[in-house]
This record gives C-alpha cells, structure tokens and sequence, in this order.
C-alpha cells in the first residue's frame, strides 16, 4: 500500500508523505541516502538503512537514512513496534507493560507524562482478549476514554499508545513508487506498548 496508488492504511503509527527527489546523473533508481535535521533530545533514531533498519545516535543535529523498498506500510509498521518494544525492554524505558488492563493504564499514563495528553490506542484485534471491553459510539470506538483503532499489522496480542499527532513519533516519506525512508524519534515517549 502506498501513497502513489491513494491507498491509505487507516491506523498509521508514522505521518505518511511523499516527496519527488531530483535524480542525480548516473543515480540508480531508489539507491541513496537523504539527510535530515534533527533535535539530539529525541534520540535514538530508528532509521531505515537501504535494506533494513537500525539504531543511531548521531554526534550532531544531523541524521542520514537509506532509501530502501517499502512495498507494504502495515508490514513496516510492524517490524518499527517490534524494534521499539525490543529497545524498550533492553533500555528499560518503562514503556512496555503487560497485557492486562493494568498494563494499558500504565502504557497510556508513560506517553502522558511527557506531556501529550491526546493519544490513540492502537490494537491488534486478538490484544482486546483480556482488556475491558471498548465502548461504541458514532464516531468510533474507545477503550479507556481512548480512541481505539484495531491495526492488524501490530504483531499478535499487542497494544501501543500513540500521540494522535503522528509527527511527534517520526515519518514515512515516500521517494518514489515502493520506496523511501523513515526515521522514528520520540520512541522512549512517544509510544507505549501492552505486549505478551
């Protein structure tokens, strides 16, 4: 699913844009790496690499990430929540607590306390096992006063809290058909996950 084809993945964890990027002469198509501003405070930057991704903390105000393929946005998702309840746990953020309903308040009260008060819950469908049941409404659903958004794409059994304003986490920028970059920041507080 890309932007290109006006396809959308209805539970975003990133913003999602596309930009046109001018090719250089004797460029290969979707090889390269683009450099980005960033503020040192919202390090460590999960970043793409031109196959994969990988964790840095750069020295300056400055990061490069690689153009790689992004053939699927629900399939890069999942493997940028994996990443980060990984780093999360071996970091010892706090922001990775059991599935139970305690565990969820906890989540939502971690990415509060940096002070985002508006927050999603995104959840995979089988992590609503356990929790309280959500409420449904005209607009919707939420869990916990909540606004809930079942994403299939999140690994089984797990929930992540979420500023509603998906900048603060990172970005998705689309470079061309099936590629781009991506650069997750915030991630010690700008996501908390219930996780087996």
């Amino acid at each position: 699913m890309t932007p290109e084809a006006g396809l959308q993945v209805g539970t975003d964890l990133l913003l999602v844009g596309t930009s046109t990027l001018p090719k250089k002469k004797g460029q290969r198509e979707g090889v390269g790496m683009l450099e980005f501003a960033v503020h040192r405070e919202t390090a460590p930057f999960l970043i793409s690499t031109t196959r994969s991704m990988t964790w840095v903390t750069p020295r300056g105000d400055r990061l490069l990430a690689g153009i790689r393929p992004l053939p699927d946005l629900g399939s890069l998702f999942r493997e940028v929540v994996l990443h980060v309840v990984e780093k999360g746990r071996l970091c010892e953020w706090g922001s990775i607590h059991p599935s139970t309903p305690a565990g969820l308040l906890e989540a939502i009260a971690h990415v509060r306390s940096y002070g985002i008060q508006e927050v999603d819950l995104l959840v995979h469908p089988l992590a609503l096992k356990g929790l309280p049941s959500p409420v449904e409404h005209e607009h919707g659903r939420s869990l916990l006063g909540l606004p809930l958004e079942e994403a299939p794409w999140l690994p089984e059994g797990v929930a992540v809290v979420v500023p509603s304003d998906r900048g603060f986490l990172g970005f998705v920028l689309y470079t061309g058909p099936g590629q781009g970059v991506f650069v997750v920041h915030n991630a010690s507080r700008g996501m908390a996950a219930v996780a087996p």
